[in-house]
Order: C-alpha cells, then structure tokens, then sequence
C-alpha cells in the first residue's frame, strides 16, 4: 500500500520531476514520524513540509532504520556505521554538508542528491543515507516540491497509522520518556520492556544528574517497563516530595533523587 501510494503521489509529475538546478522548487522538511508499513513490513519515514501540511513517506531498509533512530535520539553506537564514517571523511578533509535533497523518483524508487561546500559538489545517495548523514551533520533535509502530497491525501497511510507506529510517549518529573523500540533495545543490550528512554531532561532534572539517552529502571522502588508505569508513578507521587530515580547509563546503574 505504501509503495503504491507513493508511486501515485509521484505519477501526476512524472515528466517533470528531476530537479535542474539545485535550491529550485526545494521544500525543507522534518521527520514527523517512522514506522513499518503492514503491507511490506518495510520501515518507512514521513517526511513532513509543516507549512503546506505536505508530506512523502520513504521506505528505508532496516539498517537505515536503525541508524536514523540512533540519530534522531543522538546516540552514538560502540564502533561507527556507514553514516559516521562519511561524516567523518568529510569533516576532516575540511567540507561542510550544506543539505541534502530527495530529488526525484525513478522506477519508484526516491532519489537523493547530498550537496557540500556551498553547492560546489553534489553526490547521488539512497534517500536513507543522505537523511541519516544530515542528522548526524545537523543539516537540513529538503524535498522536490513535486513529490510532496497533500496530508490530507496521504489519509489513515500518512498520519494515522505512521502515528501508531511511533513509540509511545509521556511527560512528567521534569523529563519526557518514550518505550523502548526494538531498535533501541538491541542497542542498549537491554530486553524490551525493562525500562523506558529518557528522550528529553529539563533544567531540574540536568541539575540533578539525568541525561537524554538515559534508561529508567524504576521510581521509588517501583519497575518502569513502558510508559504506563511511568505516568502512574509520576501522577501519584506527593508534590514536593523528593522522588529517586534509577537510572542505568551504559553499564552502570545509579540513583539520583529528583526534588520537584
């Protein structure tokens, strides 16, 4: 259904959908959601244009999907992926990733153009590797305006069923959490369902020791499995009352008292 939607998307521009100059007809966009499409059981990202409420959802492999999740919660893996790598040769031959673009589509199948040095160099890359190189270069991501679809089009594909896929996510202590995907398990070394990441600390919780990237195990004795546990915990705890956290960072474990 995914593939078919977008080759659809695609087909009404078909004639006209190679970029001649780069920057012409270019729409920035941002990651809104990722998920698997039940059809294929392929991993897919949807790339949204805010202002138009525009978007294109691409397949990825399950590689790409694993290295775009690590970035998009700016984890870094034990030895570096292909995406660290090119960072790497291209930062310390002393060029500048300016953007990348999703160019066209051809055969249905997206293409993407990485363009370096104030668009001195361009180079043809798969989608999912010039999305995972801009994130972990923090550079923008822009999309032929013509393979956007309207996200009213995209229907139940675009947005409902992408927003089923994404980790659940929860509020509170000063912190927000998300379930531990697959992905992120396998990662962390960890099984699903034993903690939750920690995906953003506000000012109180930095003071006390938390860091994005962090695991919680439990909150005042109490196992935090998914973000259930989290919200239950985090409602019923008295205001003002000192709460302890335990918290695994890498392969250590440690308890931090958080002051409301």
């Amino acid at each position: 259904m995914l593939i078919a939607l977008a080759a659809c998307a695609c087909a009404r521009n078909r004639v006209t959908s190679s970029m001649s100059d780069a920057g012409a007809g270019e729409v920035k966009v941002e990651i809104t959601s990722m998920g698997v499409d039940h059809g294929t059981g392929a991993h897919y990202i949807l790339l949204h244009d805010r202002v138009g409420d525009r978007a294109v959802p691409i397949l990825i492999g399950d590689n790409e999907a694993e290295a775009i999740t690590l970035e998009m919660h700016g984890l870094r893996p034990p030895r570096p992926l292909t995406q660290d790598l090119l960072r790497n040769v291209i930062e310390q031959t002393g060029n500048h990733v300016d953007r990348v673009v999703i160019t066209e589509m051809r055969d249905e199948v997206y293409l993407a153009r990485i363009v370096l040095d104030g668009g001195r160099h361009k180079v043809d890359s798969r989608p999912s590797d010039a999305i995972a190189l801009a994130m972990g270069t923090h550079a923008p991501i822009y999309v032929n305006e013509k393979l956007l679809t309207p996200s009213s089009e995209l229907g139940d594909l675009g947005m409902s069923v992408a927003m089923k896929h994404v980790p659940k996510t929860e509020r509170g202590l000063g912190i927000a959490v998300q379930e531990l995907t697959p992905t992120l398990a396998s990662y962390f070394k960890v099984p699903p369902k034993s903690a939750v990441l920690v995906d953003e600390v506000g000012p109180n919780a930095t003071r006390a020791g938390i860091k994005r990237g962090d695991l919680l195990t439990s909150i005042d004795g109490k196992t935090i499995a998914d973000v259930t546990d989290f919200d239950r915990e985090a409602t019923t705890l008295k205001e003002g009352r000192p709460v302890v956290l335990q918290i695994r960072r890498g392969t250590s474990s440690q308890s931090i008292t958080l002051k409301p």
